[in-house]
């Protein structure tokens, strides 16, 4: 069958969208028009008010009225719960769950979290770009996120199916991260801050506003742990002092009216101490090591009455993986030798997204979107031997996807949207989403909401072994039916039930013999349903939020439970000060069910505690203090694949003591 030509569907969709000469929308609200909370006071966190989301489609929308369960993290809540990582923050958002291999961490959601997994499912962004990179469409959410969370004004998680607007690894959920105007900066800021595990870090960010209007940031981390001395890997030994890990980032950013500027860039290098794919335990050349960079330039103004965002942009990834192993000749080593493992990709990305109202109940939204992969290079094999592996491959991706936001009364508005994305090395995917959201009485909310999604076969999977069979995307359809409702600035509750098929899930194992794990194969499907409940409110000074989800996730055919997907999951957190005015707490309570391990055992339930104190800014200093696993229960992890055994143990009680200034 003949493919439509990509810039043809482009040109029909926006054609039939934007040339309606009725009179236009200005400018749509954007993600840099939001005010900061970075110095909210106490009792503005104790106002719990109707939020807005910018990530649930593509322009800013009351989170009521967004097509999609939300779920808004702000820096007040990250600061006074002591979160240093992403994964720290999502860990306590409502229906996910982490996953660390002492690695790198894994992010679950709904109940869908299969060890060996890269995070592929999940879609994060920074500020709407695409941080996923382009040989595993991995996202990182630990250390290796590439920009600190001293850095974040928000975080917008959203819920559900997103390809009608975003495209592949838009599955499970999208998490778009807002970071801060250089307004609520103030200038120049530096922290330092120590703990256990010879744990140390060092943040310094600059924001500056010109009499012109123009705005600069500036940041910049540092951090490095020594983790724990000594690590037993079951069946095979103790891994002594190969836990260490070092990260480093910087960022910067520039606007000007409707135009602005963004670089980043990160490393980080991670030990590996639990003898993963079988390397030796006494050798600390054994690690990896991630790079991330992009620079982009965007423009969000208006054209002939649109609203107009262009963005182009350039990234880059690399891998590098060391594994050392003791090469025999019969019973006895021989010699020992590093195998490499590498990866690295260099990327040209451009969008360009117009909105419009039409006869006041139309928001019409639609874009074109274009990748081009200049290179997806992957190699490996022992030092000086012929590669296993040595491919350098090129491809191209175009999209073109419009939604609109039709407005039936103030108490009935449908929400519908479609994308429509091709690519060189598989064959299109069309997807839908669409809403309907009824407000029974102010500030509340019902919505029923299907949408479907896909994850593109991404080129490890593609090339890294020689499939037998071609692979296809992986396809999601979910259905769900939220209530929210405000209450008086104090109180907000949340219920929500989904069900969702995922099919031609990639697995590891081949369709001609699933045993095979040379090769890669459309082998899986898996079945969930679910209840989230959430309730959050405030009384007497406290800020609080409470949430229970009971999911259950099955293999199909078979009826089997998936690995790692636990049945019950309970997250709570509370604030408030202390010492009034002096000194305030958080306390954060997390509980994950039991999960099945790869070999069919069972890592038992454990409940997480972490508490901190933070004192208010006194002559430009704030102190904290974050004790983690306060009770030092013993966790455990389901172990991948390529683990000697089936759990990984985590970290038991640790401190960390932090130092914030502002010049």
């Amino acid at each position: 069958m003949t493919r439509a030509k990509p810039s043809f569907i482009g040109a029909v969709a926006l054609g039939l969208v934007f040339t309606n000469p009725i009179a236009a929308l200005a400018q749509a609200p954007g993600v840099a028009d939001q005010p900061s909370v970075s110095e909210a006071s106490i009792e503005q966190l104790l106002n719990i008010e109707v939020g807005t989301v910018f990530g649930a489609s593509r322009y800013q929308q009351k989170v009521v009225d967004a097509p999609a369960s939300v779920s808004i993290v702000t820096h007040e809540e990250i600061q006074r719960f002591g979160y240093r990582t992403l994964a720290d923050v999502l860990r306590g958002v409502r229906g996910f769950y982490v996953t660390n291999d002492r690695n790198y961490s894994y992010l679950g959601v709904r109940g869908f979290n299969r060890p060996g997994d890269y995070n592929s499912r999940i879609l994060v962004l920074l500020d709407g770009h695409r941080l996923n990179e382009t040989i595993y469409d991995s996202a990182y959410i630990g250390m290796d996120f590439p920009m600190s969370v001293d850095l974040i004004e928000r975080v917008e998680i959203v819920r559900g199916p997103s390809s009608s607007i975003y495209g592949t690894s838009a599955f499970f959920a999208v998490v778009n991260v807002v970071t801060k105007r250089a307004s609520s900066l103030r200038a120049l800021r530096g922290s330092v801050e120590g703990g256990s595990l010879g744990t140390r870090a060092g943040s310094a960010t600059f924001g500056h506003t010109m009499a012109s209007g123009a705005e600069f940031v500036l940041a910049g981390t540092a951090f490095a742990s020594d983790g724990i001395s000594s690590y037993t890997v079951p069946g095979v030994g103790i891994a002594e002092n190969m836990d260490d890990e070092l990260a480093r980032s910087f960022f910067a950013s520039a606007s000007r009216k409707n135009w602005s500027v963004r670089a980043l860039y990160s490393t980080r290098n991670k030990g590996i101490p639990t003898g993963a794919f079988g390397i030796v335990l006494d050798d600390r050349r054994s690690a990896t090591e991630d790079n991330r960079g992009f620079i982009e330039v965007s423009y969000d103004g208006t054209w002939r009455g649109n609203g107009l965002l262009w963005r182009g942009s350039y990234d880059r990834y690399t891998y590098n993986g060391t594994y050392m192993y003791d090469l025999f000749e019969g019973d006895e080593p021989a010699r020992r030798a590093a195998y490499a493992d590498y990866a690295g990709a260099d990327w040209l990305s451009s969008e360009v997204m117009l909105t419009r109202r039409v006869a006041k109940q139309h928001f019409l939204t639609g874009g074109i979107e274009y990748r081009e992969h200049l290179r997806q290079a992957q190699w490996s094999g022992y030092e000086a031997e012929p590669r296993t592996l040595d491919r350098n491959d090129t491809s191209r991706a175009v999209a073109v996807y419009a939604q609109d936001e039709f407005t039936i009364s103030p108490r009935l508005t449908l929400n519908a949207g479609v994308r429509h994305d091709e690519h060189s090395a598989w064959n299109g995917s069309t997807n839908l989403r669409a809403a309907v959201i009824v407000k029974p009485i102010a500030n509340a909310a019902v919505k029923v909401l299907h949408g479907s999604a896909f994850r593109a076969p991404n080129p490890y999977e593609l090339h890294y072994y020689e499939n037998p069979v071609p692979l296809v995307p992986e396809r999601i359809r979910t259905t769900e039916v939220v209530w929210e409702q405000y209450l008086e600035h104090r109180v907000r509750l949340s219920m929500s039930g989904f069900t969702y098929r995922a099919r031609d899930l990639i697995s590891q194992g081949s369709p001609v013999d699933p045993a095979d794990q040379f090769a890669f194969g459309n082998l899986d499907e898996a079945h969930a349903s679910g209840v989230e409940l959430e309730a959050e409110g405030s009384w007497n000074g406290l800020h609080m939020l409470a949430s229970y989800t009971h999911q259950r996730v099955h293999s199909h055919p078979g009826n089997a439970p998936l690995s790692n997907s636990p049945r019950h999951l309970t997250h709570a957190r509370v604030t408030g000060p202390l010492l009034p005015r002096w000194v305030f707490f958080g306390a954060e309570g997390l509980y994950t069910g039991d999960r099945l391990t790869l070999a069919g055992n069972v890592a038992e339930g454990a409940f997480l505690g972490n508490l901190t104190l933070t004192s208010r800014e006194l002559s430009r200093a704030r102190i904290s203090l974050t004790i983690g696993n306060l009770f030092n229960r013993s966790l455990v992890d389901p172990g991948a694949e390529e683990h000697p055994g089936d759990v990984i143990a985590q970290q038991g009680r640790t401190l960390r003591a932090r130092l914030e200034w502002r010049f």
